[in-house]
């Protein structure tokens, strides 16, 4: 043990009291005193234990309370050890010593006989993520700084010059409380307890702290801040926003990313996450220490999935994005080939944007959930063609199309009106599932084939509507179809008319024609017609005996069980000597909705069961 020593202080780096016991023996500086003990101040600042025991003997200290306070490297060359935490060398100033000068004057005063040598540095001052002291509330100033390889680390010879500036560092000192993130860093360090969320917990020391900073720094400064430019002031700020926000977890988090996406889609410009988050994503994407921020990276691809247009083909973090959760026009245009401003209208006809709300949006801003309804919608847009063009692509004349499309044999995937998508989308997979259902009993036409007839001949011949033919087809009724060679589509089926009319010579049924039934309704026949379509009204379809067309008739029994469960405002009115307008306006003050869509059904119908007493 040295005969000349100093006290240990409360918290002092190894390399601090190293430096301070070798000014009090004399020596010209430390590393040469280190030399002269038999070891190397540089395994003092690694923190290696063998030479901090012999320090601990020389300078008659607590070996325990000096090896707790040593940074040590953990074999990565670019990480340490203190209390149990891990940081990064870019967590740390080496080169330059910052202080409390409370602390300081409070050192000195303490221990009065050992003069400048009573002021020591503290393990917490060399992290960059603590700049406010606990003890006295002051900002943390930097009172030395010197990049020479034989003064660096050199606690008592670089701080002795500057001892006599703490006065006035004190009274200029602005008085504040820790931030959030550097009273739970300090905690942390020493094990004690703090408000926070297990996720918060499991991420490195060094993660955190940095975490919190750039969060908050995006979060108060917007995503393109400069963080070269941020001052220990702006830090201390930054790092107490993120904290808040990162205590409560990924939720926190996803609470800031919130904020960010909706700044994001209320301005123009690039898309993406990197322009949607800026530094925060940068950042992250060129971190090299990848598992550290794994957890994060993971909250934030989640969130950037569920808020932007992204999916195959995109990448976050440098990784392949293997679904889609979101998309946008412009990202649909892409997929489908379609125009953006036809698949617009084409996706508000269908319902799945609102085109008024988003009228002055771009493509690239006006976004609809990927859902498998949406991707089956997206499916038919590929190729989408009107009547005509499907007339053309099934080839079936322009009245034969007609037909197929007035009856429902074949339908639009979406019915819009207008000059940028037309009357009707007919998707080319559903033509296409039309043929294949049309032509799969269809074999080759053979030499004894005689008397086949396509399908508008077989009609005129049978005195019946094509589709009536169509429908014996598709049920597979017919057991005579061949198809012509040399012709595609629709005018390639044939068949045998004596068939098709003897199919249509069975007995029809009894009924009300849709004329009888709109006379029972007291309404029009489109009202009539309306509710049969929509299949409010229960119908079949039979044989014409006089026209041999096929008709739809309505049973009496559905008929009155109709009329007992519905009833139109017109025939109201009429049953109660009331007003039409007058009548109307006490349901509508009532609540009560009509039954059926009034555009639909040509007219308003409500449930008697529905109405109050009138």
């Amino acid at each position: 043990m040295l005969r000349l020593r100093v006290p240990l202080g409360a918290g002092e780096s190894p390399a601090s009291f190293c430096s301070r016991l070798a000014s009090r023996t004399g020596a010209h500086s430390v590393r040469d005193f280190c030399l002269d003990m038999g070891f190397t101040f540089q395994s003092v600042v690694d923190g290696e234990l063998g030479t901090l025991e012999e320090l601990s003997r020389l300078g008659g200290c607590d070996h325990a309370a000096l090896v707790d306070n040593a940074l040590r490297r953990t074999g990565d060359a670019d990480r340490f050890d203190l209390h149990g935490q891990t940081l990064r060398k870019s967590a740390l100033r080496r080169s330059s010593i910052r202080a409390c000068p409370a602390c300081l004057a409070d050192d000195m005063a303490r221990w009065r006989e050992l003069g400048p040598l009573a002021a020591y540095g503290r393990a917490e001052w060399q992290i960059i993520h603590f700049r406010t002291c606990p003890v006295h509330g002051t900002p943390l100033v930097q009172v030395a700084s010197d990049n020479f390889p034989h003064r660096v680390h050199d606690f008592s010879l670089l701080i002795r010059p500057t001892l006599e500036r703490i006065g006035d560092w004190m009274s200029g000192a602005v008085v504040r409380k820790p931030s959030g993130l550097e009273t739970y860093l300090r905690n942390r360090l020493h094990g004690l307890a703090r408000r926070t969320t297990d996720w918060l917990d499991s991420l490195p020391f060094h993660a955190v702290a940095r975490l919190c900073e750039v969060l908050g720094a995006v979060a108060l400064h917007g995503p393109q801040v400069k963080l070269n430019a941020m001052t220990d002031d702006d830090w201390w700020e930054v790092g107490d926003i993120g904290y808040d926000a990162l205590a409560d977890g990924p939720d926190g988090l996803r609470g800031i990313l919130d904020r960010l996406a909706t700044a994001y889609w209320s301005r123009k410009g690039d898309t993406g996450p990197k322009a949607l988050f800026g530094r925060l994503y940068e950042w992250l994407a060129h971190e090299d220490d990848e598992p550290d921020y794994e957890p994060v990276r993971e909250v934030i691809a989640n969130h950037v999935m569920d808020t932007m247009p992204v999916g195959p083909g995109n990448e976050i973090f440098g990784k392949p994005i293997t679904e889609r959760r979101l998309w946008s026009v412009h990202t649909a245009s892409r997929q489908t080939g379609a125009h953006p401003k036809r698949l617009r209208k084409l996706l508000a006809a269908g319902g799945f944007i609102d085109d008024g709300s988003t009228a002055n949006l771009s493509s690239d801003r006006i976004v609809f959930p990927a859902t498998p309804e949406v991707s089956n919608f997206l499916g038919r847009v590929e190729g989408a063609m009107s009547l005509t063009k499907a007339g053309v692509y099934v080839n079936a004349p322009r009245v034969q199309i007609g037909l197929l499309n007035d009856h429902g044999i074949i339908k639009p995937f979406v019915r819009g009106g207008g000059e940028d998508i037309g009357t009707y989308g007919f998707a080319r997979r559903d033509l296409d599932e039309f043929l294949s259902r049309l032509t799969t009993d269809a074999t080759e036409l053979t030499e004894a084939d005689t008397g086949l007839m396509d399908i508008p001949t077989a009609a005129k011949a049978a005195r019946c509507s094509a589709v009536d033919i169509v429908s014996m087809v598709l049920d597979r009724r017919l057991t005579r179809v061949r198809r012509a060679p040399g012709i595609d589509g629709y005018m390639s089926v044939l068949l045998d008319v004596t068939e098709v009319r003897r199919l249509l010579d069975r007995p029809s049924q009894e009924g009300l024609t849709l004329k009888e039934a709109k006379v029972a309704l007291k309404c029009g026949y489109s009202v009539v017609s309306a509710l049969v379509k929509n299949g409010w009204l229960p119908s079949r379809r039979v044989r014409n005996p006089v026209t041999h067309f096929f008709q739809s008739i309505v049973f009496q029994e559905d008929l009155e069980r109709f009329t007992s469960d519905y009833v139109s405002l017109y025939v109201l009115a009429g049953e109660l000597n009331r007003s039409v307008t007058v009548l109307k306006a006490e349901i509508d003050a009532a609540g009560i909705h009509p039954a059926f869509d009034p555009v639909k059904a040509k007219t308003t119908f409500y449930r008697r069961s529905d109405l109050p007493p009138l």
